[in-house]
């Protein structure tokens, strides 16, 4: 296993702790967040423990929810997928090595991965200005990652935040307040007539979804 396997794990073992007693800490009422590196362990996170009400990752990039196989098509000059094991094994080297130059051929990619978190909720933060976050390729693994929740009748459960103007990285940005609070509300505080599913994106930060989902979204 990468790292980021490793932080998800230790994750799980401190809800397990807080189910012991229920009373001090509710663990169905559990949310994981954090930036850069932590935004794609917090993805992670909440992607293998389905106990997690509320997952927010900020500004994951790579090796986080920028998909495999969009960023060296439409984002060249931003971080190299294979950072993901060379730079640090954020996953399995020994797994993902043969793919580093040869995305297309992953069996896989990671909106597959952000979709295990559906129907919960997931709010991603990110942040179109910095071209080493890959954040279109984010933005494309996001939208593909909707698709996920339309089919299983949550749409609202998934918000998109990108319209910010602090381009600065992991500095916490105004705009996502309004949201972010809106979604404590109903997943952490479980509270009625809560409304989620904000997608707010820069053009800029966007890519043409049109010329990468090839498939029609079923009803389940």
């Amino acid at each position: 296993a990468g790292l980021l396997t490793a932080w998800a794990w230790g994750v799980s073992r401190l809800i397990d702790v807080m189910e012991i007693d229920g009373a001090v800490l509710d663990p169905l009422a559990v949310g994981v967040s954090g930036c850069s590196r932590f935004g794609k362990a917090a993805l992670i996170a909440g992607a293998f423990d389905d106990r997690m009400a509320l997952t927010v990752p900020n500004e994951p990039g790579m090796g986080g929810l920028a998909s495999l196989k969009m960023a060296p098509v439409i984002e060249p000059e931003g971080e190299p997928v294979r950072n993901i094991v060379q730079y640090e094994p954020w996953f399995s080297t020994q797994n993902f090595e043969p793919f580093i130059d040869a995305t297309e051929k992953l069996p896989l990619d990671t909106h597959e991965v952000a979709g295990l978190i559906a129907p919960r909720g997931l709010v991603v933060l990110d942040n179109p200005y910095i071209e080493h976050l890959v954040p279109k390729s984010g933005y494309g693994a996001a939208m593909a990652t909707r698709e996920i929740y339309k089919t299983l009748g949550a749409e609202d459960a998934f918000s998109y935040l990108g319209n910010v103007e602090d381009g600065n990285h992991c500095h916490w940005k105004p705009e996502f307040v309004d949201p972010l609070s809106r979604n404590l509300d109903k997943f952490l505080l479980k509270m009625d007539g809560v409304t989620t599913g904000d997608i707010d994106a820069l053009p800029e930060g966007t890519v043409d979804m049109g010329a990468w989902i090839e498939w029609e979204t079923p009803e389940l």
